[in-house]
């Protein structure tokens, strides 16, 4: 099977919420309605794309999801937020195909690294990125302020 990868274009949304709600399903996410999911596509930043992978029949095989993310004094890189293949061709080199299309873009442009996070449960997903050569960052610990604490944090009334 061959493989192709490309940052999605503005007719893609269809597909890409196709996609978003498989990814929901399989990771069991709170699900978005499809107009949710579409208004959130159409006001992405400029700074995040989303990947397709595509056979040679142009059926949809899988999705990444990156965000450049440079800063001051740092240097730019891509910040894999989700990557997901397609329950049918799971196993199949997607992807595979889709990390090596990133890196290819990332080193392309000058970025000197790919930085991505999953679950210590997720043996699988580990055991693929450390395949494909990644390094777990020991170091660091991922925080995330959900919705009552980010509310909770946004109401304080700051000292001065």
């Amino acid at each position: 099977m061959s493989i192709h990868c490309r940052v999605a274009r503005s007719e893609d949304k269809e597909i890409l919420v196709n996609l978003i709600v498989q990814l929901q399903e399989f990771h069991h996410l709170p699900r978005q309605t499809q107009r949710e999911i579409t208004r959130d596509i159409e006001q992405m930043p400029a700074s995040f794309e989303a990947w397709i992978a595509e056979n040679e029949n142009d059926e949809v095989l899988g999705l990444a999801l990156v965000a450049i993310y440079p800063g001051p004094g740092i240097a730019k890189g891509l910040y894999l937020k989700e990557l997901f293949v397609v329950s049918a061709s799971r196993r199949s080199g997607v992807g595979h195909a889709l990390m090596n299309a990133l890196a290819r873009s990332a080193c392309s442009r000058g970025f000197p690294r790919i930085d991505l996070v999953t679950t210590y449960e997720n043996a699988k997903a580990r055991a693929f990125y450390d395949g494909i050569g990644a390094k777990a960052d020991e170091s660091k610990v991922f925080y995330r302020l959900d919705a009552d604490a980010l509310s909770a944090l946004a109401e304080e009334i700051p000292q001065r």
